[in-house]
């Protein structure tokens, strides 16, 4: 066991202790959670380090130490045991792409702060800082989290995002009971239940495209196209999807519509490489939005309505 006041716990160095962790959890009936992983190069994220805290201590565990963490990620899912996160959408979806987990009894600092009047999207180490008046050490947060072994420095700045979870959760759930808002957060909480929050289908990757407003409904129906050949293509070769092509070459690709790899090339911000490899499956796809029922976008609510709102 590690107490609360320990700087920098010591990684687990077994199955044995990892296991005897994951019952702590269970009979505390509540658990703070953290990871740390690397997205740069890859589509799937990579997870580096797990962070946790049971009401009696904090404990990392190294993923790269190849120990089972079936259990751990089964907490995830366990209906008897809270889960403590802050901003966690993205902790669930490693989880949930690991090991299939959907969440199930979640609260998520972040956004419950939200509801107790501490601002929407407030960052962790703010919301420590107003509630426990504590500030934490900064400047880990980009560095290599999957590099061993961890520094010192590292191993402080990843416990200190779960060693303060569960007085915040407390804090903010006294102050939702007494304004009656937690009926509103425990509702809203429930979105992280959905599995399909953890997955992107190529039909709707279209709808992560920033600048798509400037399409018209017949461009639209040949992003689509576009935007799931590209999230096939990353999810395929492993690479961010900006890797395969950026958001405003591929609005601009539907916005051009070329019919053969001569325009194609001329296009700006399509990389020559991904054009001789993939030029024939573009020009695929913007055959098949071509063929797709235009887009009609929701009707923009005029000035007095929305003076109104």
């Amino acid at each position: 066991m590690v107490s609360f006041s320990d700087r920098v716990p010591p990684v687990l160095e077994s199955q044995a202790q990892l296991d005897q962790m994951v019952e702590e959890a269970k009979t505390d009936a509540i658990v703070g959670l953290d990871t740390e992983f690397l997205r740069e190069k890859t589509y799937r994220a990579r997870l580096c380090l797990v962070q946790v805290a049971t009401k009696h201590g904090i404990y990392l565990v190294d993923p790269l130490a190849r120990y089972d963490l079936t259990t751990l990620a089964g907490l995830i899912s366990d209906r008897d045991v809270e889960v403590l996160v802050h901003a966690g959408r993205q902790d669930f979806e490693i989880f949930f792409e690991m090991f299939g987990v959907v969440p199930q009894n979640i609260f998520d600092v972040q956004l419950a702060a939200g509801f107790a009047g501490y601002g929407a999207s407030l960052p962790y180490g703010r919301l420590v800082e107003t509630i426990t008046k504590t500030t934490l050490t900064k400047g880990e947060s980009y560095t290599d989290w999957c590099r061993r072994p961890l520094s010192a420095a590292q191993l402080q700045y990843a416990a200190d995002d779960v060693r303060y979870l569960h007085v915040v959760a407390a804090r903010i759930k006294d102050e939702l009971y007494a304004s009656g808002r937690a009926e509103w957060a425990n509702a809203e909480m429930q979105h992280f239940s959905v599995a399909s929050l953890y997955t992107t289908e190529p039909e709707d990757a279209w709808r992560r495209v920033s600048g798509r407003g400037t399409l018209s409904g017949k461009q639209m129906g040949m992003l689509r196209e576009l935007a799931a050949w590209r999230e096939e293509a990353a999810q395929r070769r492993d690479i961010p999807r900006g890797w395969v092509v950026k958001d405003q070459s591929l609005i601009e690709i539907a916005r051009k519509a070329p019919t053969d790899m001569g325009s194609l090339k001329t296009l700006r911000g399509l990389a020559p490489k991904e054009a001789e490899r993939s030029g024939q499956e573009i020009l695929a796809a913007i055959e098949r939005g071509k063929d797709s029922p235009p887009y009609d976008a929701p009707p923009v609510p005029s000035r007095s309505a929305q003076a109104r709102a």
